[in-house]
C-alpha cells in the first residue's frame, strides 16, 4: 500500500478543479455541452476543429482551410496547391511550406471514425 500511495500523483488544487470539471461536464445536457463547443470549434461535416491552434498568426490560413473543408462535399480531400491558391487570394500573398506545414497539421488527425484529408 505504501508503494502505490507514492507511486500516485500528488492532487493539487488546478488537479481538482479540472477533475471537477469533467465530472460536471459529463451529467451536464447536451444542448449545454454543444453551446460550450461550438465557442471554441467549428463544425465541418460533422467533425469538430478547433477555431483557433495557438498561434494567432496562422489563424487567417487556418481560416482558409476551414472554409475550404466547409465549400467541399463530406470526405473530399484537399491538395495543398488548392490550399496555397486559396491563400494567395484571401490574404493577398504567397504562403511558406512552413505555414502550410503548421496550419495543416490538426486537420489530419482522424475524428470519431471520419477524417478531413489533405493532400500534396
Amino acid at each position: 500500500m505504501a508503494l502505490f500511495k507514492s507511486s500516485r500523483p500528488k492532487e493539487d488544487p488546478k488537479t481538482r478543479l479540472l477533475v471537477n470539471a469533467a465530472e460536471n461536464a459529463v451529467s451536464a445536457p447536451l444542448e449545454d455541452l454543444l453551446s460550450i463547443i461550438h465557442q471554441v470549434t467549428v463544425e465541418i461535416h460533422g467533425v469538430h476543429v478547433l477555431k483557433h491552434a495557438g498561434n494567432p498568426a496562422l489563424d487567417p490560413l487556418r481560416n482558409v482551410v476551414i472554409n475550404l473543408f466547409q465549400g467541399k462535399e463530406p470526405y473530399a480531400k484537399l491538395l495543398k496547391q488548392e490550399i496555397k491558391q486559396a491563400a494567395q487570394v484571401s490574404l493577398k500573398r504567397d504562403i511558406s511550406d512552413s505555414e502550410y506545414t503548421q496550419s495543416t497539421t490538426h486537420f489530419i488527425a482522424p475524428c470519431v471514425g471520419q477524417q478531413l484529408k489533405i493532400h500534396g
